[in-house]
């Protein structure tokens, strides 16, 4: 067994940074390997490129950086045989590749989904996010954007999590809110279910840079804002206004040491080439540039509602919730995103879509915040205190939580594109979308599969004389906006037999 595996291609990084950066960059994983030996976690670095090392764990090292089958095989094969608590994929997607998994939610351009999900996971290797409903691993990367040729920006996020020690949860909860004035509401109901408040929102507009730079000081930050692909910038909206509002330049001059991040906007987690798009690093990367711990973001168009909590919006705010509670970064978005399976219809083609997009950029095994547990018994005498086995309870934790990825995965059933309805129904679903200001220009009918315990009950409530089968209709429609600024909405009806259950809409962020 290990508790943390740190994951990534020795000959790949030695094309990328050549002899002398490969050397730099290692002794930056040496010097993070002592530190989590005196952190009490023993730290091994697998090279999965590397054959007679993956013959330990029975494995397959992977051809080369664009083998997304071979990688997620050989961290499979690493996962079984160490069992570690904390997976660290080393380097971008240039490096260890994301998995790019088919985009369940039709109509909106993303082709695929550039995801980590499928390292979190022990099913085998597939395209569809529905086959990842078994989420038992924790996960994050240390990236550099693709193509760099100098480590250092890479050493130095290494360096971080080397000297990252918990800090009292109240400097986290301090927190600094940034809305789209359209989704006000939607930020106000985030921000009172993590930090138990929304006193520290500011909407866009009016704030913007320069008026907000003193507010990057803060060390927990809660992004609600319009993203776009290759692009260094979020911007705010008030009606058909895309303000600026923040930029990778802003962050770079501005961020602070210790910072984590929930950003629910497009693209916020994209780890483009800046040299090849011409622009600034992304803003992830210009926020572990700055000491930030923790990033989680989407790799493209992420979705939520604008008075209401859903999609984006629960995902961020679970992470936060387990981070202020003192979970590891890892560990606070495996709770997160088994939360988000349990309590959300998986039968939604965009809250699929919302699990498999968003990603941990960081440690996954950096504690940000100290426990409250921890601080409750600082302040009592010494001799009440009781001497706890800290890999012994992490251990406990983790099995735990993989028997309940497991189980909830079991239970969770699933859209498939190639459902069909009543015309009857769809009229009456395209009148609900014409009330409510959709020009119709995509129609999408899924019918939906579960296990066998689903199948059972969906033949028990037949055998009363009622059809229950179940589908899913989407309506998307796709607005006018500027360059780089993405504005699509879905309206999805959840249908059983050919009565109208729900109607939800969601808008990209």
């Amino acid at each position: 067994m290990a508790d943390k595996v740190i994951i990534s291609s020795k000959a790949a990084l030695q094309a990328k940074y050549k002899a002398a950066g490969f050397t730099s960059l290692k002794n930056a994983v040496d010097r993070l390997i002592a530190a989590d030996a005196k952190r009490g976690l023993t730290t091994q670095c697998i090279w999965v490129d590397d054959a007679a090392a993956m013959k330990k764990f029975s494995g397959v090292p992977p051809i080369n950086a664009t083998d997304e089958r071979g990688y997620k095989a050989a961290v499979d094969a690493i996962a079984t045989a160490l069992s570690p608590d904390y997976i660290l994929i080393l380097d971008g997607p240039d490096i260890v590749p994301h998995i790019a998994l088919d985009n369940p939610t039709p109509g909106d351009g993303d082709a695929t989904i550039d995801s980590d999900l499928p390292y979190a996971s022990p099913s085998g290797f597939a395209r569809q996010v529905a086959r990842y409903l078994k989420v038992t691993r924790v996960v994050g990367r240390v990236p550099n954007v693709p193509a760099a040729t100098d480590p250092a920006k890479i050493i130095g996020f290494l360096d971080n999590a080397t000297s990252a020690q918990p800090q009292d949860p109240s400097l986290y909860s301090d927190y600094y809110g940034l809305s789209a004035e359209v989704w006000d509401q939607s930020t106000r109901m985030s921000l009172d279910a993590a930090f138990g408040n929304h006193n520290n929102l500011e909407l866009a507009p009016p704030v913007g840079p320069p008026a907000n730079d003193a507010q990057l000081s803060k060390l927990g930050h809660f992004i609600n804002c319009h993203g776009g692909p290759l692009s260094p910038e979020f911007a705010g909206q008030r009606g058909g206004a895309y303000p600026i509002s923040l930029t990778s330049a802003q962050v770079a001059a501005h961020g602070v040491a210790g910072t984590v991040v929930a950003a629910e906007c497009c693209y916020g987690a994209q780890l483009y080439d800046p040299v090849l798009a011409a622009v600034d690093d992304p803003i992830c990367i210009a926020y572990l540039t700055r000491g930030a711990l923790g990033f989680l973001g989407s790799t493209n168009i992420a979705y939520g509602p604008a008075a209401s909590n859903a999609q984006a919006d629960l995902i961020t705010q679970y992470f936060f919730e387990n981070v202020l509670a003192g979970a590891s970064l890892g560990r606070a978005f495996l709770q997160g995103r088994q939360r988000f399976i349990t309590t959300q219809k998986m039968t939604s083609p965009v809250n699929l879509k919302t699990l498999g997009q968003f990603l941990l950029l960081g440690d996954p095994s950096v504690c940000p915040c100290i426990p409250p547990k921890a601080i409750a018994e600082s302040q009592v005498s010494p001799a009440s205190n009781e001497v706890e086995d800290a890999q012994a309870e992490r251990k406990l934790r983790r099995i735990s939580l993989t028997s309940l990825g497991n189980s909830i995965a079991d239970g969770k059933a699933i859209p498939v594109p190639d459902g069909d309805l009543p015309e009857s129904v769809k009229a009456r679903v395209r009148a609900i979308a014409k009330d409510r200001g959709y020009s119709t220009q995509l129609e999408a009918v899924f019918s939906v599969r579960g296990n066998a315990n689903y199948r059972l009950a969906v033949k028990g409530m037949a055998t009363r004389g009622n059809a229950m089968v179940e589908h899913v209709m989407m309506i998307t429609e796709r607005r006018p906006s500027p360059d780089k600024i993405i504005d699509i909405r879905h309206l999805v009806a959840h249908i059983v037999g050919e009565g109208i259950a729900s109607v939800e809409e969601t808008l990209s962020r």
